[in-house]
This record gives structure tokens, sequence and C-alpha cells, in this order.
């Protein structure tokens, strides 16, 4: 008995320690992934001809140079790369070329909480909206309400979010009650439309993974055995055959979440809104290398701290897969 004991501990420790090594690997490759995508982005930004100071009026080249000077351009690529590293281990990330004298983290700073607000509320309402309706498709499949939730899933995945957007943006403000005239609800609503149509994609998207997992969760071993106990049929779904699908549907995050950031910014310029992609657009029409650079960091920064959430959550998740055994 103690020899079993003994052996079983030796196990659960090897096994943390391996995932601890493991866990260090992911932390540590944060940095050299976004490096790499920054650096790739950087070599793509000097291959294509022009200046950030193209677009200016000024008519004196001799002012040109003296601003590519200062912003250390008319030095070779290699110099200019080691310059903004040095400036990243920093924290500062340099100065804007768009927003002169202005550092970079300072924008990050302002707009990286306006898209992690507006991603979260979309994943939440998203997923609000797409897990009851599943766990309903799948109780009831030949119901009517079903089909047309179905339906409506599958329609809500083919409008895209720079689609869906403007429409609501539209239908608000032909409404007779012109809630965007008020400088401070027309704000609120705005938000509230941002995360609206973000969430629309995420919920149809959400549905189907809900959907999947759900009918495999049903179709398992262990679920006639519940079926058997005669438990209420919300404990059934919610606890049991939901609760084995929250690994699957964890795993699902960070893809997820490249998608948010990618909707955000379409979301962010039609309703005008401070965050990271309509931060990033601007910097891409003006060739603002530092903002570029530094919100590439940020997103890279982002999914991947999801995709290690991602990872861990399923540990959380496996104590519901072992309640469901256990019946």
């Amino acid at each position: 008995m103690a020899g079993s004991t003994a052996r079983q501990g030796s196990r659960r420790f090897a096994a943390w320690s391996v995932w601890r090594v493991g866990l260090l690997w992911r932390l540590a490759a944060i940095p050299f992934t976004a490096f790499a995508a920054c650096g790739l982005c950087f070599l793509l930004w000097h291959l294509v001809p022009g200046s950030p100071f193209a677009t200016e009026q000024l008519t004196d080249p001799v002012t040109r140079d003296h601003l590519a000077a200062a912003y250390g351009l008319d030095r070779p690529w290699w110099a200019q790369w080691f310059q903004w590293s040095q400036q990243v281990f920093s924290g500062s990330f340099g100065s804007s070329f768009q927003y002169r004298n202005l550092p970079v983290a300072a924008l990050l700073a302002q707009a990286w909480p306006t898209s992690l607000m507006l991603g979260l509320l979309a994943l939440v309402v998203g997923s609000t909206i797409a897990v009851p309706c599943a766990v309903w498709v799948v109780r009831k499949p030949e119901a009517r309400v079903a089909v047309l939730l179905g339906v409506l899933m599958d329609s809500l995945l083919c409008v895209p979010t720079f689609v869906s957007a403007p429409l609501l943006l539209l239908l608000v403000a032909s409404t007779p009650f012109n809630l965007l005239a008020d400088p401070d609800a027309g704000r609120l609503v705005e938000y509230g439309m941002a995360v609206l149509s973000l969430s629309l994609p995420i919920a149809a998207v959400v549905f189907r993974w809900t959907c999947a997992a759900l009918r495999a969760a049903i179709g398992a071993s262990w679920w006639p055995a519940i079926a058997a106990r005669h438990l209420p049929e919300q404990r059934r779904w919610w606890r049991y055959a939901l609760g084995s699908c929250v690994p699957q549907l964890t795993g699902s995050l960070a893809p997820l979440a490249a998608d948010v950031l990618t909707g955000a910014m379409a979301v962010e310029t039609v309703f005008a809104l401070p965050g990271l992609g309509h931060l990033l657009a601007s910097a891409a029409r003006h060739r603002d290398t530092p903002v570029m650079l530094g919100a590439m960091v940020c997103v890279v920064t982002t999914v991947m701290a999801v995709q290690l959430l991602a990872d861990l959550l399923p540990i959380v998740g496996s104590r519901g897969r072992g309640l469901a055994r256990s019946v």
C-alpha cells in the first residue's frame, strides 16, 4: 500500500515537473514570437517604397531630411531595427511619426484597454447567446425553434463584421429617438453596437462548437449511466454534458481571440473608437512604423497569452469530466 502511494506521488511530481517546464517554455516563446512577427513587418515596410513624411505639404526638401534624421530614418535598416529593439526593452517603443514627440507607449496604453474591453465583452455576449441556444438545439433537435436557431446561427456566420457594423449604425441612426445626438448617450450606444456586431459571428462559431461537443458528450459511454440515475434534466445537461465540453471549448479560445482582434479593427474604424485596431489602421495609412510595431507586439502578446490560458483551463475543466464519470 505504501509502495503504491509512493509511486503515485512520484508520477504526480513527474507530471507536474513536465507541465512546469512546458509552461516556462511557452512563456519564453511569447517575446520571441512577438519579435519575429515585428521583424517580418519591419522588413516588409522597408521593401515598400515611400516615406512617412511624403504626404506632408513640405516644400523644403531640407526639412524632410531633418525630420528623417531626427527619427533615425537616414540610417541603415539594421541600425533602425537595433534602435527600435533598444527602445522596446526600455519600455518606450519610440516616438510616433504621425503624432510628433508622443511616445508610442502612451498611445498603446490608451488604445489597448479599449480593444481588450471590446474583445472580452464580445466573447461574453457571444457565449451567453450561443451556449443556451446550443443546449436547446441538441436537447430538442426536431423542434421548430431548434431548426430556426440553427438557420439563424448559420446566417450570422455568413455576415462579416465589417457588414454588420455599418448596418447597425444605420439602423440606430434611422430611429426617431435620435440616440446618437447626445454625446454621452451616443458614445455608450456606439460601444454597445460595437460589442453586438463583434459578438454576432462569435456567437455563431461558439454555437457550432458547442453543438458538436454536446453531441459527442451524449454519445460517450458515461452518458447512459447519468440518464439511468433519473437526475433533473437541467442538471444532466448543464452540469455533466456541458461540463465535459469545457476542455474542447476553451481550446478554441486562441483562434477565436485572433478573429476578435481582427474584427475589432473594422468595428473600431466604423464607430471611431480609440482602440488598437483603429490605431493600427491609422498607423498603416501614415507609415508610422513605431506605432505599427508596438501594436503588433500587443496583438501577438494578447493572442499567445490567450492560447496559454486556453491550455491551462482544461486542467480546471477536467474536474467536470471527473464528476461526470464518477456518477
